[in-house]
């Protein structure tokens, strides 16, 4: 087991008496329980095991990968409720199923652009499916997702896109004429992900890359993708790093808090 590895499960177990004697923990059990169901909890768990090979994992820790155990949760998870409704956004509604192949197509066609573990890209977005899905997508590959404000100016949006220093941007088509006007001067952006019906030359409709992409599970490199940018109030929006310190005990691509 690497050395990394080891520290993080070492801090991880030394917290555990304090985290359950909390009373918050106990109403989040007692809520996950009564949302999941313990019959689909122990069906998520016992699915887990299976897609992460854990009892082979403990006869060799030189193979065990901490990042598998979060994914498969969450994967295992997707599967066991299938045909639930998970996300209704507007006129669109998807089950469990459809999102974990909405996910898996996303983060397939986010590397078949470059993107390598721990490079991120940013998105400008509404609420709707298009934001968990490259939320969840950007987990699995461990690529953090900085979070922007569509209300920003043109000047302070520039300024927090280049100190993101993302890959690729997904963004609203209604903010097309926005991003065309400061195109020019993000300096590390080299693709532009259109969510809507229509993409200006050099830019891609995130429906297309959907299409284009596999459907089988992509490269897993887990981190948690959560990367907000403050609101501003306080100067330029900073950035919020929840990728490396909440996500430090769940993969084996985070750094140390």
């Amino acid at each position: 087991m690497s050395e990394k590895v080891e520290k993080s499960l070492v801090n991880t177990l030394k917290a555990l008496p304090d985290l359950l004697r909390m009373e918050q923990t106990w109403g989040l059990l007692a809520t996950l329980v009564r949302q999941l169901e313990s019959e689909n909890i122990v069906s998520i768990l016992l699915n887990k095991v299976r897609r992460t090979g854990f009892v082979n994992s403990l006869t060799s820790l030189s193979n065990f990968k901490l990042n598998k155990i979060a994914p498969n949760l969450f994967i295992s998870m997707w599967e066991i409720f299938g045909e639930r409704e998970a996300i209704i956004t507007e006129d669109k509604k998807f089950t469990w199923k459809e999102v974990k192949e909405r996910v898996f197509i996303l983060g397939n066609g986010l590397q078949s652009l470059g993107l390598k573990p721990k490079n991120k890209f940013a998105e400008l977005l509404y609420n709707g499916n298009e934001f968990l899905e490259s939320f969840l997508a950007g987990s699995l590959i461990g690529c953090p997702m900085p979070f922007l404000n569509w209300h920003m100016r043109e000047e302070e949006l520039t300024e927090v896109i280049n100190r993101a220093s993302p890959k690729a941007l997904i963004f609203d088509e209604e903010l097309i004429e926005i991003i065309l006007s400061i195109k020019d001067r993000l300096k590390t952006v080299e693709h532009f992900i259109v969510v809507g019906e229509r993409a200006p030359e050099g830019m891609i409709l995130y429906e297309d890359l959907i299409s284009k992409s596999s459907d089988e599970m992509p490269n897993t490199e887990f981190i948690l993708a959560l990367n907000p940018y403050t609101a501003g109030t306080t100067g330029v929006p900073k950035n919020v790093n929840y990728f490396d310190t909440f996500s430090y005990a769940l993969s084996d691509i985070a750094e140390a808090p």
